[in-house]
């Protein structure tokens, strides 16, 4: 991915900033996903962000809210939790006004969802992450609901409620077989 969209057929066809943000964004993610430096994924993630977005960070569509919250992932990966739960926040608030149904946001909640778990924050991820689930199955789409099932049972789990958690868990199972 990253060797096409180095290519100038891709690069040519940049023009608006919101082209810019859009290719940053997904060059970014595309380093991230190859375990490229975490300094140079933050500065392309920084570069996009600056396209079309000014602190305090209010974004307003798909791609902002995509950003807001992938600078949230990679400061969780530099050990910067305060700041990465400024941004999850600013992130999930924006997705919970947002008007588009993109499963590119399926993300969101997941994401700040695995960040609370991961601060023992068990009650907190359970509520993202159910309201996550619910958005996921109001759109009718399978992306990520295995994810969720997973994450929401081991919530449950660790908040002793173990109906639930076995619940979830089965449904784990059903949507990863799909």
């Amino acid at each position: 991915m990253i060797e096409y969209m180095d290519s100038s057929k891709i690069l040519d066809k940049l023009e608006s900033n919101r082209d810019f943000q859009t290719y940053y964004y997904y060059y970014a993610c595309a380093l991230y996903q190859t375990k490229g430096s975490l300094h140079e994924v933050e500065r392309y993630l920084k570069i996009a962000v600056a396209c079309t977005l000014k602190k305090p960070y209010t974004p307003k569509n798909q791609i902002e809210i995509l950003l807001v919250n992938a600078l949230g992932v990679v400061n969780v990966d530099f050990g910067f939790f305060e700041k990465s739960f400024d941004l999850f926040d600013i992130a999930y608030n924006a997705f919970l006004e947002c008007k588009e149904n993109s499963e590119n946001l399926n993300v969101i909640s997941y994401q700040y969802g695995v960040f609370l778990y991961k601060q023992e924050r068990y009650l907190e991820s359970l509520s993202v992450l159910l309201k996550g689930f619910d958005d996921v199955v109001k759109k009718e789409t399978f992306f990520m609901l295995a994810e969720y099932s997973l994450l929401i049972s081991k919530c449950y789990k660790h908040i002793g409620n173990n109906l639930d958690a076995k619940r979830y868990y089965d449904k784990y199972g059903v949507f990863l077989d799909m």
